[in-house]
C-alpha cells in the first residue's frame, strides 16, 4: 500500500492538532492543584517580575519578601483562594532586570489573560521557527521534523510552563538565518535571547569574532540602550541588586523550588555523580571548564571560514557547548537545541538524519532524569559527537577551510 505524499502531510497535521490539544488542555490554569500540594507554572517568575516592576516599586524588584507577596497573590488569582506558601517556597524572580520592561504589556492582564497570551505568543513563534527550519527540506523530511518536535518533551514543558525556551529558540534560528545576509536583522533577533544571557554566552563570542562590523555595531547599541533604560527605570542599585541575589542563588540547594540535580548539563551529571556535598568543589571545577569553552570558542572562530555548511556545523557545535558547559541549565532550556539539531540535519542524507532522530529521542525518554547521565545531557552529547562526526565527514574540511580572502 502505497501513501501519497499529501496523505503523510494530512496526517502529520493530524498529529500536530492533537498533540496541541493535549498540551493547550490542562494549562489555561498556570496554577494548578494537585493531592501533593499547589503545581506552579514558571511563567509566575515572570509575571511576578512584571507586577513588581511596573505596578509595584519597581526598586525592590530582587526583595524576596516583596516577591512572596506578590506571588501569593498571584495565586490566589489563579485558584480563587488564599494559600499558604512558605516564603522559600515560592519560584524566584532571578532574571535580567530587563526582562519585565520587555513583558510589560502582561502588567494590566489578569493572570489568565497573560498566561493565554504568553502561550499563543509561544505557539506563534514555534510555528514560524518551524517554516523557517524546515522549509529547505523534501515533505518526507518535514514531517520526520515535525514528528520529532512534537515528541520532544523540553518543547511540550515550555509550553505548559510558560517558559522562554522557544523565543530562545526561535532568536537562534533567525539570527543564524540573517546573519551573512541581513545583520540589521539578525541583531534584533540575536538580542531577544538575552531574556537568559549565560545560554548564548558562547553564540555571542562567535559574533565578536564574526567581522560583521554592522551586526557588531547594531548589538553594542542594543545593549547600551537597554542598559541606558534599565537604569534610568530603576536606579543604578538594581544592578547591584540582581549581582548580590545571582550570588546568594549559589547557596540555595532546594530552597525556592530549585533542584540542582535534574540539570542536563556537566555540573548536573557531576552533582548526580558525586553528590551535594561535593557542591562546591563541582561548582569550581564546572566554571573553570565553561571558561575553557569560552577559549575554545574563540579559537574555533579566530578566522574566517569559507565553507557555509562548515560554518554552520561550527556555529551549531558553539550553541551546544554552550548548553552543555553553562553553569545553569534547566531541562526545559534543552527547547533551545531545535535549531542545532536541523542545522545538523545533512541535507541529502535524510535516512541518516531520520536515524539520529529516532537514536536521539531514545536516549531523553530512556534514560531518567536522576540518572548520572541523564536523558537531557545524553541528548546534548549525542548532539554534539554527531556534530564532530558530521564536521570530519563534510568535504569542505578536506578542501579550503579558511577564507583567506576576508
Amino acid at each position: 500500500m502505497r501513501f501519497s505524499p499529501r496523505l503523510i502531510v494530512y496526517f502529520v497535521f493530524g498529529l500536530l492538532f492533537l498533540a496541541m490539544g493535549y498540551v493547550l488542555a490542562p494549562i489555561f490554569n498556570p496554577v494548578m492543584q494537585s493531592e501533593s500540594g499547589l503545581i506552579y507554572a514558571d511563567f509566575l517568575q515572570y509575571l511576578t517580575g512584571v507586577r513588581i516592576a511596573i505596578l509595584g516599586n519597581a526598586t525592590q524588584l530582587y526583595d524576596l519578601g516583596l516577591q512572596h507577596q506578590v506571588q501569593v497573590q498571584l495565586v490566589d488569582e489563579a485558584v480563587g483562594s488564599a494559600p499558604v506558601i512558605a516564603p522559600d517556597d515560592i519560584l524566584l524572580f532571578n532574571y535580567p532586570p530587563w526582562l519585565p520592561l520587555i513583558l510589560s504589556w502582561m502588567a494590566p492582564l489578569s493572570i489568565h489573560t497573560a498566561y493565554g497570551s504568553w502561550l499563543a505568543l509561544n505557539l506563534i513563534l514555534l510555528l514560524t521557527m518551524l517554516w523557517a527550519l524546515l522549509r529547505p527540506y523534501p515533505l518526507l523530511h518535514q514531517c520526520i521534523g515535525l514528528l520529532f518536535i512534537l515528541t520532544f518533551v523540553p518543547v511540550l514543558q515550555c509550553l505548559q510552563l510558560g517558559q522562554a525556551g522557544i523565543l530562545l529558540a526561535f532568536a537562534l534560528t533567525f539570527y543564524w538565518r540573517w546573519a551573512e545576509t541581513h545583520p540589521k536583522r539578525a541583531a534584533n533577533a540575536f538580542i531577544l535571547g538575552a531574556i537568559k544571557p549565560q545560554l548564548v554566552l558562547l553564540p555571542t563570542i562567535h559574533i565578536l569574532l564574526s567581522r560583521q562590523v554592522p551586526l557588531i555595531k547594531r548589538l553594542v547599541r542594543y545593549s547600551f540602550l537597554l542598559i541606558a533604560i534599565v537604569t534610568l527605570y530603576f536606579g543604578p542599585t538594581i544592578w547591584l541588586d540582581w549581582l548580590e541575589l545571582l550570588q546568594r542563588m549559589s547557596a540555595f540547594t532546594t530552597q525556592y523550588r530549585i533542584d540542582l540535580t535534574s540539570q542536563p548539563n556537566l555540573r548536573g551529571a557531576a552533582i548526580r555523580f558525586w553528590g551535594m556535598e561535593a557542591l562546591f568543589e563541582i561548582t569550581v571545577i564546572t566554571n573553570a571548564i565553561f571558561v575553557a569553552a569560552i577559549i575554545y570558542t574563540a579559537w574555533l572562530w579566530r578566522r574566517p571560514i569559507a565553507s557555509d555548511r562548515l560554518r554552520t556545523l561550527l556555529f551549531s557545535r558553539t550553541a551546544v557547548l554552550g548548553l552543555i558547559f553553562c553553569p545553569w541549565l534547566h531541562p526545559h532550556d534543552l527547547a533551545l537545541a531545535i535549531p542545532m539539531v536541523f542545522w545538523q540535519w545533512p541535507p541529502n542524507r535524510g535516512k541518516a538524519y531520520g536515524i539520529s532522530l529516532i537514536g536521539m529521542q531514545i536516549l531523553y525518554y530512556t534514560l531518567p532524569a536522576t540518572a548520572v547521565i541523564s536523558g537531557g545531557f545524553a541528548f546534548l552529547v549525542f548532539l554534539l559527537c554527531w556534530n564532530f562526526w558530521l564536521t570530519h565527514q563534510s568535504e569542505e574540511t578536506h578542501g579550503l577551510t579558511f577564507d583567506p580572502a576576508r
